[in-house]
């Protein structure tokens, strides 16, 4: 083989060598290109979201009642001291009522100075000790009467009273599946106007709950003689649940 011949030949194998790597190279674009490219014969997904809440009214079992005993002397330790005996004799008398010791706990006691003004100056008169308790009546009924003991045996103070039901959870899963319900009606309510009729749930979404506590009264209520806060009335409370529904509607 003369010399231009080898030339010749090395360059088709160079041309043949150069025409297979891009052969392979196009090959290897193509298959990615496919395994990325988007179903186009899949129909686009129709969803509606909309938001459901359900509802459920119950009547409080429990009630929670902050009370207890005010008192102001010129000299600190006979505050402090009549206090004291007040106050013990409220915990003996609502153990007697059958509130066991781990249903009262203390949610204050302070002593301060208390001062009087005149002409731009302070004059000390005396001195105020707080003490009060959070007490849990799991007997609502007996409510009123425990007020009207506790009020005999010294307690002049009551912050508030708050209801509250015991099995809280049941109530609440019982308004989801209304809220879930609302959602599903308010959404077949919507499609039906452009004449689709299935609804199904894509993604659910748990809203806030409402709070299952209420408040009888939330002004502190002073307790004197003349005050009756026997009549205690827990009526009812609401349980609400809310949530977020998309639905994928079709006919």
């Amino acid at each position: 083989m003369t010399r231009k011949n080898r030339i010749t030949a090395a360059l088709l194998s160079i041309m043949v060598l150069s025409l297979g790597i891009f052969a392979v190279s196009a090959t290897n674009t193509g298959n990615k290109a496919l395994a990325t490219a988007p179903d186009i014969t899949k129909p686009e997904q129709k969803l509606v979201t909309v938001q459901g809440e359900g509802v459920i009214n119950v009547a409080p079992n429990i009630a929670f009642v902050t009370l207890g005993v005010d008192t102001t002397n010129k000299k600190v330790l006979p505050a402090q001291t009549e206090n004291k005996e007040k106050m013990k004799a409220i915990m003996d008398e609502l153990k007697r009522l059958g509130i066991p010791e781990k249903n009262i706990q203390t949610q204050e006691y302070n002593i301060f100075p208390e001062y009087k003004w005149e002409k731009e100056r302070r004059t000390l008169i005396g001195y105020r000790v707080i003490n009060r308790v959070r007490v849990k009546i799991t007997k609502i009924d007996d409510t009123g009467m425990i007020l009207d003991a506790v009020t005999a045996k010294g307690a002049n103070t009551i912050d508030s009273i708050r209801f509250a039901v015991s099995d809280a959870n049941k109530a609440y899963q019982e308004a989801l599946k209304l809220a879930l319900k609302n959602a599903e009606e308010k959404a077949k309510a919507m499609v039906e106007q452009f004449g689709y009729t299935k609804v199904t749930p894509v993604t659910i979404i748990e809203g806030s709950q409402a709070s299952i506590v209420r408040d009888f009264d939330q002004q502190r209520m002073a307790v004197t003689e003349a005050a009756n806060v026997t009549p205690v009335s827990a009526g009812e409370m609401e349980i609400r649940a809310q949530v977020n529904v998309s639905f994928e509607f079709s006919k």
